[in-house]
């Protein structure tokens, strides 16, 4: 399998995230900077940056499978289950790249979710 196509896909992903985490943070410290006049208001913007600060911990999520991912590529194990070792489809790949299961791995793994 060539790598290089997935790694370049992982390291445009990588940054995408890292230029989403920085706007999601500086969305959240302007909701909790701007002037609250009423218990409206308060409730409104305080939920806005709990949306704000849930999205950022998805994306940290993200950024790490993908980061690990880029490992697995530099180790050479890039592709393989890690439950059982088998080629995982180069179609998931394709539509998941930092994928780290085969599907039916990936499947037991969102039922114990």
């Amino acid at each position: 399998m060539d790598t290089e196509q997935y790694r370049q896909k992982l390291l445009a992903k990588e940054q995408e995230l890292l230029a989403d985490m920085a706007q999601t943070g500086s969305e959240a410290m302007q909701a909790s900077e701007l002037e609250v006049l009423d218990e409206m208001d308060m409730a409104v913007r305080s939920e806005e940056k709990d949306t704000l600060m849930n999205q950022k911990s998805l994306d940290f999520d993200l950024l790490t499978q993908v980061r690990e991912a880029l490992g697995r590529i530099e180790a050479g194990t890039y592709g393989k289950c890690l439950v059982c070792g088998r080629p995982i489809a180069e179609k998931r790949l394709e539509a998941i790249p930092w994928a780290a299961f085969d599907i039916e791995h990936q499947e037991q793994a969102d039922r114990a979710d």
